[in-house]
């Protein structure tokens, strides 16, 4: 749903094992999120002398005029008022929410459980069929083709349908029709939606944001509580990071069309997502937020820097049975030295045998810079600026020579991190350095490499 087409949901809402109802209006838009009006709730407690604010409740329950039910989880008071005095005193408490259940009345979201679910994201579409100059790995649905669609085995158990439908409007006056995507988990056994959103969800977002250079979030998520039957829970939640102007896709950057077999390259990210582990969020949080702070951004890429090459490169310099060999001939050596001063060398010792981060980006820059090959750019220097301005940032101690602290400076270096790791991102997927090239000669055709 876009934020200009706002839901209105009113009916009534109680606590849960509470009798009492109150009328209360819900409202809707991706931009804004989910807020809630009530009137006449018992929910501000006190005396009838001394009312108190309403606090903060974890779970209500509704149903809206017509009687389908619906959940409440987090509501968190923004303004509240008495009107009247004594018995007749009624409050109205105005709020956000957290997350609304369509359809269901539960306790937690962690309860709701599902063999399947559907979700719509911001930027699918373009992901699915290109940009303004390309076309994507499926072909734009026409009169004859109302459908297309891409199956994709994530494991063996979840499998991702992902489908590009053309979808018409009619009315005595005017014809319209429109492209929309969506994305369809099935999952066996059953997974929480929570897990839904954070194992899956969640990295095939960060593909479109990686693919089309552009912000994704999700628009729509709903729950298919049985396989057989046709009974779904709708969620709806504020996407985040919150919406916000961004210019078309010009062209993809990772273009599924330019490779053989496009199942088995979303399969290979979700599996790639998994090895690099939890460091894997501080590279798309960058990407998804320019406004940042140049430091943040700078920071949260070296992280993922870091932590990358650990995950995926964790050889040590030095074989197992050499680095044995020299931490007993150094302990042997600390043996004479106070407790104090053994304490602290012994705990250096289970850090010798590792890449420093300086080696760590010489690596990574490497690999990057022998696919492209025309990067006007010394990578020496660069690994030398992203090591002496990280590590100023961080311990504000001796000032390395190689510290940069403008702001185009520092924007440089995120951009020139940010391309080194696609480009890394892009080889640990499989594509060789001719396809990775082309990758980065598409997604960066307009503005060039920094």
């Amino acid at each position: 749903m876009s934020s200009d087409e706002p839901l209105v949901i009113e009916g009534r809402f109680w606590l849960p094992n509470d009798r009492y109802r109150s009328y209360g209006r819900l409202e809707y838009d991706a931009e804004h999120g989910v807020r809630l009006h009530l009137v006449d709730t018992n929910l501000s407690g006190g005396t009838d002398e001394r009312p108190q604010a309403a606090r903060p409740i974890d779970v209500l329950y509704g149903e809206r005029h017509g009687g389908s039910p619906l959940t409440v989880l987090g509501f968190y008071p923004t303004n509240w008022s008495m009107h009247g005095t004594g018995p007749a005193a009624g409050d109205v408490i105005d709020g956000f929410v957290q997350r609304v259940l369509r359809g269901v009345h539960l306790r937690d979201y962690d309860e709701l459980v599902a063999p399947s679910a559907g979700a719509t994201l911001y930027g699918l579409r373009e992901f699915l069929v290109g940009g303004e100059v390309d076309g994507g790995p499926l072909p734009r649905p026409t009169d004859d083709h109302r459908a297309e669609v891409l199956s994709v085995e994530i494991d063996k158990d979840v499998k991702l349908l992902l489908a590009a439908s053309r979808q018409g409007h009619f009315n005595r006056d005017e014809e319209q029709s429109k492209t929309h995507a969506s994305a369809q988990w099935t999952m066996d056994p059953p997974l929480s939606l929570p897990r839904l959103e954070r194992d899956y969800v969640g990295p095939l977002q960060d593909l479109i944001l990686f693919a089309t250079r552009r912000q994704s979030y999700l628009t729509g998520l709903t729950a298919h509580l049985h396989a057989e039957r046709p009974w779904s829970i709708e969620v709806l939640q504020q996407p985040y990071p919150r919406p916000r102007d961004s210019p078309s896709v010009y062209a993809l950057a990772l273009n599924l069309r330019d490779h053989g077999d496009p199942p088995a390259l979303i399969a290979a990210w979700y599996a790639l997502r998994r090895k690099v582990g939890p460091v894997w969020d501080q590279f798309f949080a960058v990407l998804d937020r320019p406004e940042s702070l140049l430091e943040d951004r700078l920071l949260g890429v070296m992280s993922f820097a870091e932590g990358y090459h650990r995950a995926l490169y964790p050889d040590p310099p030095l074989a197992a049975s050499d680095a044995r060999a020299a931490e007993k001939a150094i302990k042997a050596a600390l043996k004479p030295l106070p407790k104090d001063v053994r304490r602290i060398y012994k705990a250096a010792l289970g850090y010798a045998n590792s890449l420093t981060q300086r080696q760590r980006l010489e690596h990574l820059a490497s690999r990057a810079f022998d696919v492209l090959g025309g990067w006007n750019l010394d990578p020496d220097l660069l690994c030398a600026e992203l090591s002496d301005t990280r590590n100023w940032l961080i311990h504000w101690g001796k000032r390395g020579p190689n510290v940069v602290e403008d702001d185009q400076g520092m924007a440089d270096l995120v951009r020139r991190l940010i391309v080194v790791m696609y480009v890394n991102l892009l080889l640990d997927l499989g594509l060789d350095q001719d396809a990775a090239a082309k990758v980065i000669g598409s997604g960066w055709r307009l503005e060039g490499l920094p």
